[in-house]
């Protein structure tokens, strides 16, 4: 873990522990204060931990027609219900009567199954010109197929693959499910021309598919809350490919499902899976429900500065009577900013400290329409304000118009150019090229997100970009992440004309994340120019999308692994710059944009810098 911010590696350690003990603590007291309730509280959790596994392993890789028919998020539902309260002593039976209609070579047992083991289920020979069928995940099936993941049940004689890796019958996973409960979960089955083999009860089949049919989707009951920890739990466990920024992961689980039993209403439960997600330290990873009402934001930012948070943006001149640029935020609605940020950092998932707190400091701004926040500030002269701002911003106008410098491009001096890549499109930027080449200085400010304008890095290249690896999608055909292979890819751009004279000085900071991550490891790596500001969000490669079981819900995470074009890592370090500039209390209080002048005053000594 990256230790910039304003609290260190352990600080952050100590969070994470102490905020499982104390939903631990919590959770059992509010739920139930007799040692029975609690019991059985702590037994219902065991028993689902064992299901949420055994769920995961036939849903994402057994391969049988049976379980390619049936709707899993309903199952996962319908999973929850039938076990709770459940003596351990009938798990096994349970689970059997459970999974054999769409898994019937699936066994259980109370004793390890020995490494030798062989099923009785599956024939041992091909006597029969059989094929063979298994799953191959190209990371994992989202719900956006614009993505580049994919998911599909293969035949070994398939001339459409999806990926050149293949299971054989006699591959399966086995593992310890519980206290004294263990699966056997072949991952690869054979098939005729028709079906796979062994082919299930179809009136055990057909009695399930009923009973699923009675499932609703679209609830907020407890079942849906633990059915949708349960395909969250399992999609990280398998296809989350940053696997050594995922910490506590399985005890992790047990305090979502217990949390799971206090939520209330569709913003708990969305607490509950962001506190989850925050396990992953994945700067995309989130959780939020369509059903809720739109974030919106008063017409103000900050920033969170040495302890302090200070307002660095009032965008409506009605405000400025009673609220400044640089006064000090003293309480929000009546607590310490300090206090409200470390809470909000807790279901904030980042793979750095500086873009956790980010994140955490700007989501204080949200909330619904016209709701009020209720602020004491102190001016720069000493003068204590109370003052109430309306949330009256829409959360795409606010981003579009005053999350990066208003500018679009303009002329600092005679000899330098600004561009604002936030703003300028492609289009623009190659309107302005005989403009650049009449200069010899060209700052490039990529705060804020790029509008779509990477291109512009060809025109900047030395030679043809030839990394081709910093991108991997992960080739997935065992659980648990073993014994993966990667399809590796990258922007692949070319040198192309006009070729730019102008030397380069690119701005950077906490809030770059992801495209604009991607466009700054190009510049780091081809030595396009000098890099200025603080170290980027730590976050890259293309965001994986998920409906769960609950009333709207989505989740969100990074599928693929993205590192710096030298195949060194980025997640959790992020692109740091040559002259490193952090924000000052006292330069926002004189409206003074210090990155911006930094870079200029680059320009001045530029040999002194580059690289």
């Amino acid at each position: 873990m990256s230790s910039f911010g304003l609290i260190n590696v352990r600080d952050l350690e100590l969070i994470k522990r102490c905020s499982l003990v104390i939903f631990f603590v919590t959770s059992f007291a509010t739920i139930n204060a007799n040692a029975t309730g609690v019991n059985d509280n702590a037994r219902n959790i065991r028993n689902m931990v064992a299901y949420c596994k055994l769920y995961g392993y036939v849903r994402y890789f057994h391969p049988s027609d049976e379980a390619a028919q049936i709707d899993w998020d309903k199952f996962a539902i319908w999973g929850v219900n039938t076990i709770k309260n459940l003596p351990e002593a009938k798990l096994i039976d349970t689970f059997n009567s459970m999974f054999n209609p769409v898994a019937p070579t699936v066994e259980l047992s109370n004793k390890p199954f020995p490494n030798n083991f062989k099923s009785k289920l599956i024939p041992l020979n091909n006597s029969g010109n059989l094929k063979t069928v298994y799953w191959q995940h190209s990371g994992v099936q989202g719900i956006d197929v614009s993505n580049p993941y994919k998911s599909a049940r293969k035949y070994e004689s398939s001339k459409d693959k999806l990926l050149s890796k293949s299971t054989k019958i006699g591959d399966y996973v086995s593992d310890k499910l519980g206290e004294n409960l263990y699966c056997y979960v072949p991952i690869s089955l054979y098939a005729t021309d028709s079906i796979t083999l062994p082919k299930s009860d179809i009136g055990k089949f057909r009695f399930l598919q009923n009973e699923l049919s009675t499932i609703d989707l679209n609830d907020t009951s407890f079942n849906n809350r633990v059915a949708s920890v349960i395909i969250t739990w399992n999609l990280i466990q398998h296809f989350y490919p940053y696997r050594a920024e995922i910490d506590d992961w399985e005890e992790s689980l047990k305090v979502a499902i217990e949390r799971c039993y206090m939520d209330k209403t569709i913003d708990d439960f969305a607490l509950t899976l962001n506190t989850f997600l925050y396990h992953i330290n994945d700067g995309h990873a989130f959780a939020s429900s369509e059903a809720s009402p739109p974030n919106f934001l008063p017409p103000i930012n900050w920033q969170y500065i040495h302890d302090t948070l200070i307002v660095s943006e009032v965008f409506d001149t009605t405000l400025i009577r009673n609220l400044a640029i640089g006064d000090i935020v003293l309480s929000i609605n009546d607590e310490s900013p300090s206090k409200l940020i470390q809470m909000k950092m807790k279901a904030k998932s980042a793979s750095t400290l500086r873009y956790r707190r980010f994140l955490a400091v700007f989501s204080l701004l949200k909330g619904e329409q016209n709701s009020t926040i209720k602020l004491k500030t102190i001016s720069k002269k000493g003068e204590t304000k109370y003052i109430e701002v309306n949330r009256s911003v829409s959360m795409p106008f606010y981003w579009k118009n005053y999350m990066s410098p208003g500018i679009e491009d303009k002329v600092i001096n005679d000899s330098t150019i600004y561009i604002n890549f936030a703003k300028a499109s492609m289009a623009s930027i190659n309107s302005l090229m005989p403009v650049i080449n009449k200069k010899k200085y060209l700052i490039c400010d990529l705060r804020g997100y790029p509008n779509n304008n990477h291109m512009f890095l060809s025109h900047l290249l030395p030679l043809d970009d030839t990394a081709k690896s910093w991108f991997r999608i992960p080739e997935i055909v065992f659980p648990n992440y073993k014994d993966v292979s990667y399809d590796l890819s990258g922007w692949n751009l070319r040198k192309t004309p006009p070729a730019l004279a102008a030397k380069t000085v690119f701005i950077i900071d906490q809030e770059v994340v992801s495209y604009g991550e991607g466009f700054m490891s190009v510049v780091e790596n081809y030595k396009l120019g000098v890099i200025v500001g603080d170290s980027t969000a730590g976050t890259n490669g293309n965001m994986n999308s998920f409906k769960l079981p609950y009333k709207g819900m989505v989740i969100k995470f990074t599928g693929m692994i993205a590192t710096k074009l030298n195949g060194t890592k980025l997640v959790g370090v992020g692109i740091i710059p040559q002259v490193v500039v952090k924000p000052s209390i006292h330069a926002i209080g004189l409206h003074r944009d210090e990155l911006l002048d930094r870079a200029i005053e680059v320009t001045y000594d530029y040999k002194k810098y580059k690289r």
